[in-house]
C-alpha cells in the first residue's frame, strides 16, 4: 500500500472539478482570514505554565495540558511534540461537514526511516482516511495517492479536499491523531515528531482561499511554499513567485496581517537543519510572543535566497567590490515594511570558510535590488556584537529608496573596509582615471595617502565619517592606497589602473608552485596584438621572452604594449608548494558526551575528494564516508561508547588524523 500527496498539486486538480465558494473577508483571527473553520487544533497559551493543546474554536473535548517535554518551538511558536505524549489522541468530528471539507495538516517528522501515521479519520469500525508521512489513502475505497516529497525532515504543509454528493445519515467520525487506534493491521507506525497545527473547514476552499491559509501558516512557521505566490488575508500578493524566481529558496518573513491575526515578528527558515540567518523586528527574541516590537498594520518583509553555495568569491579588483558570498538574498518589502528596522543574526559556523584573525563579515545591502552590489547603491553594516558563532547586526533598515526590494549578502573584509569605484583610463581617446572611495568601520577621520609606483610625490586627503572621496589620475600603472584611521590602524591596497583599450592579458592573479617542479607561463599561444613584452621577476630582474619559467614564489609582473603604444601591466602572485592538503579545520565539541553529535569542518588547499573514516582506539573501522570534490567539507556523527577515537582524513596518498574523546 503506497499513498500520500503533496497537497497543493493535487488540490489544484480537484478544484477544477469542484469550483468553490465565494470569498469571505474580514474573518479576524482565522488563518488567512478564511471562514468555515470548524476545528483548529494547536497550542494555546503564552507561558510555559499554561501550554495547552486544544481546539481553538472551542469545539473539542477536554484540552490537553502539556508538560515541558511535550512541546517544542517552531519558528518561535510552541508546537505539540507528539512523540512525548503518554496517551493516544482521539477527537470526535461531525460527518455533516466532512462530506464537503478541507483538512490542512502541518507536521514535521523526526526521521524518515519508517512510514508514520499523521492521523486517521474514520467512522467507528472502519479504516477510513489515513494520512501518513509517505502517502494519503482512502482505505475504505482502496484509493491511494503517492507524494513526491517523502523523505524530508523539514515541516510539511498538507491540504486534503473532500467533496461527496451523498445523503447518508450523519455519523460522528473519530479522528485518531498520531496513531492508528484500533486498526492495528495498518502498515504504519505511530508518529514521532512535531504537530504545529490541524485545521478542518466545513467546505471546499477555493484556490485563493487555500493560498491565503497556506501563506499565513508558511510565514508563521517559517516554511516555504513551492512555486507559488504568497498572499495576505485580503488576497493581495505580498511575495510574487514570477518576479522573484531568481530567489526561490527558503522563503521566510515577518508580517502583520490584522485580518488573519498573523503578527510574525521574528523568523528563520525551518526548511533545513542549517540555521544560517535569523531576522527580527527590533531585538531578537527566542519566541515570537516575547517580541514587543510593533509592526505597522499590513507590513511585511519577506526574504528568500538564490540557492548558491555558502562560499566567498574572489574580490573584484577592477570594481573595488569586496569579496562577497555566492549566496544572496532578496528582501521584498510591502505595506510599510520600510518603517521597520531589524536585527539580523548570522550563524557563521554554517559558512564554507573558517574566519581568520582580524577578518570580519560585513552585511552588504544592495538597495537597487539588482544584486550587482554597485558602489553607488550598496551600503555595508558592521557586526554589532559577536557571541561565539553568532554575529549580530543591529538596526538594519530596508528599502530606503522605497522601490520595494533590496538584495543582501555577506562581504569578507577587515575591521576597516574600503570600498571603491573606478573608471579606468584609456589611450584613444586619451582619458584619465576617476576614482571614488568610501571607508566603513575603523574610527574617523581617515588619513588617505595615494602614491604612484614611480615614487612621485604622494597626494594626501582627510576623509570624514560617511564622506566620499573623489579624485582623478592622469597616468596608468600601479598605485598604493594607504588608509589610516584615528586609532592608527592601517590598510594598504595596490590599485592597478590599466588602460581600457590596451591588449588584455589572460593570466590569473595567483598560482601555486607544484612540489619539486616549476610553472611555465606563456603568451605565445594567445592571439594578442602586441609589439613588446616584458616580464619582471620577483627579484626585480627583467626578461622579454614570450614565456616565463618560474621556480620561486614571489610577486611577478608582465607588461605588454600594442603597436600604437597603448600598454597594460598585470601582477600575479606565485605561492610556495603546499605542505599539507588541509588548510584549516575545526572539530567541536571535543570532548563530547555519549550520543552527542560532533561536527568536523575542513578547508582544503584545493578542490579534491575527501575520505573520512572514524576509528576506535584499536584501529577498528566504525564508519567511513567519501565526499565529492570540494574545497570545504563538513562531517557529523555521534558515538555510543566512551573512549578515545580517531577521525582519519585521506586525500589520495596523504592523510591526517584527529583525536576525539567521548566521555
Amino acid at each position: 500500500m503506497k499513498f500520500n500527496i503533496q497537497a497543493i498539486v493535487w488540490i489544484s486538480a480537484l478544484l477544477v472539478c469542484f469550483p468553490g465558494t465565494s470569498l469571505v473577508f474580514g474573518q479576524n483571527g482565522l488563518p488567512g482570514g478564511v471562514a468555515g473553520l470548524q476545528h483548529w487544533y494547536a497550542i494555546s497559551g503564552s507561558t510555559e505554565k499554561t501550554m495547552v493543546w486544544e481546539d481553538k474554536k472551542g469545539k473539542s473535548e477536554s484540552p490537553l495540558l502539556l508538560t515541558q517535554n511535550q512541546y517544542t518551538y517552531l519558528n518561535g511558536h510552541p508546537v505539540l511534540a507528539l512523540a512525548q505524549l503518554l496517551e493516544p489522541l482521539k477527537r470526535s468530528v461531525s460527518s455533516d461537514f466532512l462530506r464537503k471539507s478541507t483538512i490542512v495538516s502541518l507536521y514535521q517528522a523526526q526521521d524518515t526511516f519508517q512510514e508514520q501515521i499523521i492521523w486517521r479519520l474514520a467512522k467507528p469500525g472502519l479504516p477510513g482516511l489515513v494520512l501518513s508521512t509517505h502517502r494519503l489513502g482512502d482505505v475504505d475505497d482502496g484509493r491511494y495517492f503517492n507524494s513526491p516529497s517523502q523523505k524530508v525532515l523539514h515541516p510539511l504543509l498538507h491540504t486534503y479536499v473532500q467533496h461527496q454528493n451523498t445523503k447518508r445519515a450523519s455519523v460522528v467520525s473519530e479522528w485518531h491523531i498520531g496513531q492508528a487506534g484500533e486498526m492495528t493491521n495498518l502498515p504504519v507506525t505511530p508518529f514521532t515528531g512535531n504537530l504545529p497545527v490541524l485545521l478542518i473547514y466545513d467546505r471546499v476552499l477555493s484556490k485563493l482561499e487555500q493560498l491565503r491559509v497556506n501563506s499565513h501558516l508558511a510565514l508563521q512557521y517559517g516554511i516555504s511554499l513551492p512555486s507559488t505566490d504568497y498572499v495576505n488575508a485580503a488576497g493581495k500578493i505580498i511575495w510574487n513567485f514570477k518576479d522573484n524566481q531568481d530567489f526561490p529558496y527558503r522563503i521566510t518573513g515577518i508580517a502583520h496581517d490584522p485580518i488573519s491575526g498573523l503578527n510574525q515578528k521574528r523568523s528563520s527558515s525551518q526548511m533545513s537543519r542549517q540555521n544560517l540567518l535569523e531576522l527580527s523586528a527590533g531585538p531578537w527574541t527566542l519566541t515570537n510572543a516575547a517580541n514587543n516590537t510593533e509592526l505597522p498594520s499590513g507590513a511585511s518583509l519577506i526574504w528568500s535566497d538564490n540557492g548558491e553555495r555558502l562560499r566567498f568569491v574572489q574580490e573584484d579588483a577592477r570594481t573595488g567590490t569586496p569579496t562577497l558570498l555566492e549566496r544572496k538574498w532578496l528582501m521584498d518589502v510591502r505595506g510599510g515594511g520600510e518603517q521597520v528596522t531589524t536585527t539580523l543574526r548570522l550563524h557563521v559556523r554554517n559558512l564554507e570558510k573558517l574566519l581568520k584573525p582580524n577578518e570580519e563579515l560585513w552585511l552588504a545591502v544592495d538597495q537597487s535590488g539588482s544584486g550587482n552590489f554597485d558602489y553607488a547603491s550598496t551600503k555595508y553594516y558592521a557586526v554589532s556584537k559577536a557571541e561565539g558563532e553568532i554575529f549580530t547586526y543591529d538596526d538594519i533598515p530596508w528599502d530606503l529608496d522605497q522601490l520595494g526590494k533590496d538584495v543582501f549578502s555577506l562581504a569578507l573584509g577587515k575591521p576597516m573596509l574600503p570600498v571603491m569605484a573606478i573608471d579606468y583610463p584609456s589611450c584613444h581617446p586619451a582619458q584619465e582615471a576617476k576614482l571614488r572611495l568610501q571607508v566603513y568601520g575603523g574610527k574617523a577621520p581617515y588619513s588617505i595617502q595615494w602614491t604612484a609606483e614611480e615614487k612621485t610625490k604622494p597626494r594626501y586627503w582627510e576623509l570624514k565619517a560617511e564622506e566620499e572621496l573623489i579624485w582623478t589620475e592622469k597616468t596608468s600603472g600601479f598605485f598604493e592606497l594607504r588608509i589610516t584611521d584615528a586609532n592608527g590602524d592601517r590598510i594598504t591596497k595596490t590599485i592597478n589602473l590599466q588602460n581600457e583599450d590596451a591588449p588584455p592579458i589572460p593570466l590569473l592573479t595567483q598560482y601555486t608552485l607544484p612540489s619539486s617542479s616549476s610553472i611555465r607561463l606563456s603568451l605565445d599561444q594567445v592571439d594578442l596584438q602586441y609589439s613588446a613584452i616584458r616580464w619582471t621577476n620577483s627579484d626585480g630582474s627583467i626578461s622579454q621572452n614570450d614565456a616565463l619559467q618560474i621556480q620561486k614564489p614571489g610577486t611577478y609582473r608582465v607588461r605588454i604594449e600594442s603597436e600604437s603604444g597603448c600598454a597594460r601591466e598585470h601582477q600575479f602572485q606565485v605561492l610556495a608548494p603546499v605542505e599539507h592538503f588541509v588548510e584549516d579545520w575545526q572539530l567541536f565539541p571535543n570532548p563530547i558526551g555519549v550520543n552527542e553529535y560532533f561536527e568536523l569542518r575542513v578547508s582544503l588547499t584545493e578542490h579534491h575528494p575527501l575520505d573520512i573514516s572514524l576509528m576506535d582506539s584499536n584501529g577498528r573501522l566504525i564508519s567511513s564516508v567519501r565526499r565529492q570534490s570540494a574545497a570545504f567539507h563538513t562531517y557529523q556523527n555521534r558515538l555510543q561508547t566512551p573512549g578515545m577515537y580517531q577521525i582519519v582524513l585521506r586525500n589520495g596518498k596523504d592523510q591526517m588524523s584527529l583525536p576525539i574523546v567521548v566521555q
